[in-house]
């Protein structure tokens, strides 16, 4: 049989119930597992050696979040970010300074500017590395924008003057 180890990670500045949430959601996959593992809680700052060994030592924060579910907020702000997009067979995500002296031709980047995310693709990036931020966007639209995003892709030369 498998043996699993279930993290839930909890940010610095987290709601009570963000935190409930992710502990409840925790024990729910456990119990949907069939898991005889105890939930294991981490914390910003404070991550264990286990947890840390699942990124490769290598966590970085990134600012934000997503608005309580327990009550209502009236105007959502985003913060745009700028990401590259890496990676072969692990394709990740790494935060860069929001610059246009960021972008690199050789890869492809995402920029998460609320409801609208582009994908920016340099004149020597991967079609592959497209495809696979396209589905990063995809994510970030369906989870944290309830689908209301618009994903626009753009080509280096191509770039339109709203992603400037």
């Amino acid at each position: 049989s498998l043996n699993w180890e279930i993290y839930y990670w909890i940010g610095q500045e987290s709601s009570l119930d963000k935190k409930a949430c992710s502990a409840i959601h925790a024990v729910n996959l456990r119990n949907f597992l069939g898991a005889e593992c105890r939930s294991i809680r981490e914390e910003m700052g404070d991550e264990s050696d286990e947890f840390s060994q699942v990124f490769d030592h290598e966590i970085s924060y990134i600012e934000g979040g997503t608005a309580s579910g327990f009550y209502t907020v009236e105007d959502i702000h985003y913060v745009t970010r700028l990401y590259r997009v890496y990676g072969k067979k692990n394709i990740k995500l790494e935060p860069v300074p929001l610059k246009a002296s960021a972008l690199d031709p050789r890869f492809v980047f995402l920029l998460d500017h609320g409801l609208e995310i582009y994908i920016w693709r340099g004149s020597q990036a991967t079609l592959n590395g497209t495809t696979k931020a396209r589905l990063f966007a995809e994510k970030i639209n369906k989870n944290e924008r309830k689908g209301k995003a618009e994903i626009l892709l753009l080509t280096q030369t191509e770039e339109t003057p709203e992603f400037w």
